[in-house]
């Protein structure tokens, strides 16, 4: 796993401070369009998506923590 950097990589930050998705930044090894527009939807939307998604996600309280999860989610996932 030496050098490993998902790409794509997309980093948002969470609309609800991590309440749903658990971080205030996810990222996601997908393009800006491919991101499930859920994440960005009303609470009710919001809460069943992160509750019921099998997408590989990361997390994390900056950027770089979300991304550095992300990374050892999708290690954990080969």
């Amino acid at each position: 796993m030496d050098n490993f950097y998902p790409y794509p990589l997309t980093i948002v930050r969470d609309r609800y401070n991590g309440c749903y998705s658990g971080g205030e930044f996810t990222a996601w090894n997908l393009c800006p369009e491919d991101i499930p527009e859920e994440i960005d939807s009303d609470d009710v939307g919001c809460c069943v998506f992160f509750n019921r998604t099998k997408l590989i996600y990361g997390r994390g309280k900056s950027p770089d923590n979300a991304v550095i999860d992300l990374i050892n989610r999708l290690a954990r996932d080969e």
